[in-house]
């Protein structure tokens, strides 16, 4: 080989090797797209906070302002329902290994099935039920975050 060729093929291995711990584009964007989403799922969750701390109230509520407030919970936990089915379909799992990949899976599917328990009582108008549906949602949602995202 002629030195300068020598030292070209070095380059190009050098470079080959830094890039290919780089994330892929489309990991870089599925990564952007979830720390965006995150951040309006994390809204969505404190407006449906907001809405439990209400729910007394608007048991006294005349019954067009109670429809209003259960119109506006449905369409909230509509929300966290819509955000569950990103978070399995776009969420960070490419660098996660099989065991936290399978535990992520697992409690974006609880986030899904106890955001929908939300909107059912809800649609319900089930008032008695409505506390343990939000507690356990917002139970998975802090389970979620101490494994995955407050490391």
């Amino acid at each position: 080989l002629l030195p300068g060729r020598k030292s070209l093929i070095i380059l190009l291995a050098a470079a080959a090797a830094c890039t290919s711990h780089a994330p892929t584009p489309d990991a870089a964007m599925r990564a952007e797209t979830h720390a965006e989403h995150g951040g309006r799922l994390q809204d969505t969750m404190r407006h449906l906070q907001k809405l439990m701390l209400e729910r007394k109230a608007a048991v006294n509520k005349t019954d067009e302002l109670r429809e209003q407030y259960l119109k506006d919970l449905i369409d909230t936990a509509g929300e966290v329902l819509h955000a569950a089915e990103i978070l399995v379909n776009q969420g960070p799992v490419q660098d996660l290994g099989p065991g936290q990949r399978h535990r992520f899976y697992d409690l974006a599917d609880r986030l899904y099935a106890q955001a929908a328990n939300v909107e059912n009582q809800a649609r319900q108008s089930n008032f008695m039920d409505m506390d343990e549906a939000y507690r356990r949602l917002d139970e998975t949602c802090n389970n979620c975050h101490r494994l995955f995202r407050d490391q």
